[in-house]
């Protein structure tokens, strides 16, 4: 059943970025909300006080597989979200990266299989490799390499597989969601994440440090329009057991996104240009990644509504407490609804 007024939702990681982004959106449109988070990269401050929400800290493995199973057996819905993040993390703690993916998901979706509760599984853009010089449809091929970043890869794509297995040998309903560079408010430029990190640089008056020349292209989605994504694919049953898509269809290199912070911002911090080969020992570039969404569109009528620069305004405002003023030719963030 798709997140209706009344119904009782589980979002593992609800305390991270993306997780409190669903919450808030399920919490307006009338759900209640358990959050489910062990607080190693999300933060209670992140959730807001409401009579219908609450957090459960709980590391999601085996060993803890009685309490995740109780938890959601008193669920309409299950989103799994919890997950290490980050290029940095892949490499240098690459064995409990993939393990902790592994972990996690496993145990969700076996009290999900135990419960015959209906699952909503993130996996990631990262599945896709280096990318492609167009845009990215589900149905190319995923990455599989020993290489140390793409265990992660690795690890998500054996969750979907896993997920899509409940799906077709146990009719348990599965939606499987690949996003590409969500950003926006709440999210923590500790992950080496590109537009939290330029953002805390830009903050603290420091350099915005680009690898290479900035001519790899990405396309950025605001993580309030990631949330209704989520919320939308969980209401249309023709997408469950197949991945899907979500993000935005304008991408820019790197060095534009740094450009933009410094006039959004209207911030005169330098750009700092770093070799590749600096970023990461054996480091492997994703040089062009941005996603084909007609899958998601179509099946669901939703659509990206925040461009980059209210990307930039939202995640600079929730860092500092200060809104830029926008320039002339800024078109402003649109209001948020009572269901965004």
């Amino acid at each position: 059943m798709g997140p209706v007024s009344g119904t009782k939702v589980v979002i593992t990681g609800g305390a991270g970025f993306i997780g409190s982004a669903l919450a808030r959106r399920l919490l307006a449109a009338g759900c209640s909300v358990v959050a489910v988070d062990d607080l190693s990269g999300g933060s209670a401050l992140n959730l807001p006080q409401h009579p219908d929400l609450s957090l459960r800290q709980l590391r999601l493995c085996p060993a803890r597989a009685d309490e995740v199973a109780d938890i959601v057996r008193g669920a309409d819905l299950v989103y799994h979200l919890a997950s290490p993040i980050g290029v940095a993390l892949a490499h240098s703690a690459r064995y409990a990266v993939v393990e902790s993916i592994l972990d996690s998901g496993t145990t969700v979706i076996k009290a999900c299989r135990q419960h015959r509760r209906p699952l909503v599984i993130t996996s990631s853009s990262e599945v896709y490799g280096q990318g492609l010089p167009r845009p990215i449809r589900e149905t190319d091929p995923v990455c599989v390499d020993i290489g140390a970043r793409w265990g992660y890869a690795t690890a998500k794509a054996a969750l979907e597989q896993m997920a899509a297995g409940l799906y077709h040998d146990h009719g348990v309903p599965v939606w499987l969601v690949r996003p590409f560079n969500i950003a926006g408010p709440r999210q923590r430029a500790e992950t080496g994440l590109v537009v939290a990190s330029f953002l805390a640089a830009a903050a603290a008056g420091q350099p915005l440090r680009i690898h290479g020349d900035g001519m790899q292209r990405r396309s950025f989605l605001h993580v309030e329009d990631t949330a209704d994504a989520l919320v939308a694919i969980a209401a249309t049953p023709a997408l469950r057991g197949r991945p899907v898509n979500v993000g935005s269809e304008m991408p820019v290199t790197i060095l534009d996104l740094a450009q933009t912070i410094r006039r959004v911002l209207g911030v005169d911090v330098p750009l700092l240009h770093q070799p590749m080969d600096s970023v990461l020992q054996g480091f492997t570039p994703a040089l062009v990644r941005t996603p084909d969404i007609s899958l998601v569109k179509d099946a669901t009528g939703w659509h990206p509504e925040r461009g980059l620069e209210c990307i930039i305004r939202d995640g600079f405002a929730a860092l500092t407490g200060a809104v830029p003023a926008p320039p002339s030719s800024f078109a402003p963030c649109p209001p948020l609804s009572a269901t965004s």
